[in-house]
């Protein structure tokens, strides 16, 4: 099958660090090295489902965006910065897409390599823009865990069922239990829908792997982002969700039993 041997190709000539595995019917799955500011590992697909066979991020790098550093989608010259970042390696940031065609006699590892390169290119380069005056809702959780004698670990990059790993803002362990707690920052009603539909697809992807004690706890800031209430529910049908200005509650949603979540 022309899958097998694109899959057999990237793992012969690609180095032993990146990871080829079938994603979907004429997908394959590339789980890179490097790491995206957020910690997870820049992943890209080789999608030959089409009549135009290409490499991708299928947006992922940009569809951070909202998490990493919510107000730069408001800065006209981003966008123009991502252009020229994605360009360097050779490649196209098309609908918020980074994309390298492949065409005939094209080396389809280095084609990976290019795109891997524009993804980590660009998130980092928006994640520089962030606004620094921004509240630091991550090293915030982390002294509230810390002040209620909370055993953690931050930064975790789980693997989900799909293969690919993704960053979890805190682990917290107790006896032979686990919560796995993601910090959400959104901001126009538009972003916030975008945030909790990646996080749903996320925790759908990560809860087939977590073991029956594991739960899910989602904490959302709303004291600046804007949260729909249809954003809110879907958060709450799949996890503990927890909004920011009640950040108290954290402490009784770890306690609470995993069966009585999603």
């Amino acid at each position: 099958m022309l899958l097998d041997r694109t899959t057999d190709d990237l793992r012969e000539h690609l180095p032993a660090l990146f990871r080829c595995t079938r994603h979907a019917d004429g997908v394959v799955l590339v789980v890179t090295p490097f790491l995206m500011p957020d910690g997870s590992m820049v992943t890209v697909f080789v999608d030959e489902t089409s009549d135009r066979p290409r490499v991708t991020d299928y947006g992922d790098t940009l569809g951070m965006l909202p998490m990493l550093a919510p107000r730069c989608e408001q800065l006209p010259h981003i966008p123009r910065l991502a252009q020229e970042a994605a360009r360097v390696p050779g490649v196209v940031l098309e609908r918020g897409e980074l994309v390298a065609d492949i065409r005939d006699n094209d080396n389809l590892a280095d084609l990976v390599v290019a795109v891997a390169q524009a993804s980590l290119r660009v998130s980092c380069l928006v994640y520089a823009c962030r606004d620094p005056n921004e509240r630091d809702l991550y090293w915030e959780l982390g002294e509230l865990l810390r002040d209620a004698g909370t055993q953690f670990e931050r930064s975790v990059s789980c693997t989900g069922a799909s293969g690919r790993e993704w960053p979890v803002s805190y682990v917290v362990k107790r006896e032979d239990a686990a919560a796995l707690i993601i910090l959400l920052t959104g901001g126009t009603p538009g972003q916030s829908r975008a945030v909790a539909d990646h996080t749903a697809a996320v925790i759908d992807d990560l809860r087939p792997a977590a073991a029956g004690s594991s739960k899910f706890v989602v904490l959302f800031d709303d004291v600046e982002g804007d949260w729909p209430d249809d954003s809110i529910e879907r958060l709450a049908a799949i996890a503990e969700a927890v909004p920011w200005s009640k950040r108290a509650d954290l402490i009784r949603a770890l306690a609470r039993e995993p069966a009585a979540v999603g």
